[in-house]
């Protein structure tokens, strides 16, 4: 421990009547991480990378009182108790560095209030982006505690634990099994395997002292086993407390658990990075060339996510220029960038306006002084 996987794929959610257009979905993307702690030990090696991001974070006391988020650190948050441990933090502040590079502009993170919380859950965050309709659920990041693993280890008989080794041997109480197998299997037959597996591994310890406390007083102690219930005996097993000197611990783990909505993220990406401008000069229409006061709709997607990274814009299509053209493609192909030519008659600045339209963050124009000295204008849409 810790221990981690990942995945992505479809998930599928029992909508009766999906609303929402592409937001609520009976089928949707999702990705998930599945970070598996000891619930004795949930600090993170690498909290040092995110501790000094300044979020801006809805506790759940602010929700009730009706205020706005707090902007402060992810280490002042956990040193407060705002976030439960570091783990979880870690993952806050990871997925935050993933919505920025993305492109998301208007994120907060939103603790759940007590009774939306899952009752098994320690704590439970959703980071939320703006859009047109409000604040939007896309990332959720919870602590859940043993409760998934605890689940699995009922219903499949399997051992779910993970070992703690000491530094040092130490003396604790700990729950003695004891069962007499041949008494066991002579009673329950085909069942007796099952049966003395769940006695020595699965049977919390807890019920194990209800069992014998009800063996001591009656004789007899009923069990449920999936879903059938069987009658044991004094004779056939015994528990009770013993001290041990021991060098390590049998623990459930806990899991740390963010959950990417792809979909959500992706629609609320390209919201976000959606915008309309004016054009403030220009010349006459007809010409080609936008007209003062002409909107101009874009994308200003970040370069790490645009489909392409650059449009590459010949003035004219003439054989003085076409050869520096087909050099940089060349060069754009074998580098594995991204990249169109937009080699029609239209004016440069309907082409920008085009480029701008895809999302395309860099545009390289090649004209009459590119086939005198090989320079090129290079055009960044944001600063444009």
């Amino acid at each position: 421990m810790p221990f981690a996987g990942a995945c992505i794929g479809t998930a599928f959610r029992n909508e009766i009547a999906p609303r929402g257009g592409l937001l609520r979905l009976r089928e949707f993307p999702l990705a998930e991480i599945e970070h598996f702690v000891n619930p004795s030990f949930k600090e993170h090696p690498k909290f040092y990378a995110v501790k000094d991001i300044e979020l801006p974070l809805l506790p759940r006391e602010r929700q009730e009182m009706n205020e706005s988020p707090i902007l402060m650190t992810i280490d002042d948050a956990v040193q407060m108790g705002i976030i439960d441990n570091q783990t979880l933090a870690y993952f806050i502040g990871r997925t935050y560095i993933f919505l920025q590079r993305v492109g998301a502009r208007y994120v907060r993170f939103r603790q759940h209030r007590s009774k939306e919380m899952a009752h098994y859950a320690k704590d439970c965050w959703d980071a939320e982006l703006l859009g047109a309709g409000g604040w939007l659920e896309c990332v959720g990041i919870a602590d859940r505690s043993c409760y998934d693993l605890e689940v699995h280890k009922k219903h499949t008989g399997v051992d779910m634990t993970a070992f703690e080794l000491f530094p040092n041997p130490r003396e604790e109480e700990v729950l003695q099994r004891k069962i007499n197998k041949m008494v066991v299997g002579q009673r329950f037959k085909k069942d007796a395997g099952m049966l003395i597996n769940f006695l020595e591994n699965v049977h919390p310890s807890d019920c194990c002292l209800a069992t014998e406390k009800e063996l001591q007083e009656s004789g007899i102690s009923k069990i449920e086993v999936n879903g059938v219930e069987y009658e044991l005996k004094r004779e056939m097993v015994e528990f009770r407390m013993v001290t041990k000197k021991v060098s390590g611990r049998q623990y459930t783990p806990s899991v740390i658990e963010p959950s990417f909505g792809i979909g959500r993220i992706l629609w609320s990406t390209l919201e976000q990075s959606y915008y309309i401008r004016t054009t403030d000069e220009g010349k006459e229409k007809e010409k080609g060339h936008p007209v003062k006061g002409e909107k101009r709709a874009g994308f200003s997607l970040p370069p790490r996510i645009a489909p392409y990274k650059v449009m590459i814009c010949p003035l004219m299509v003439k054989d003085s220029i076409m050869p520096h053209v087909s050099r940089l493609v060349q060069v754009f192909a074998q580098s594995g960038i991204s990249f169109r030519v937009d080699d029609t008659g239209v004016a440069i600045g309907r082409r920008y306006a085009r480029t701008d339209e895809l999302g395309v963050p860099f545009c390289i124009t090649v004209d009459y002084t590119t086939a005198e000295d090989g320079t090129i204008t290079l055009r960044e849409r944001d600063s444009c």
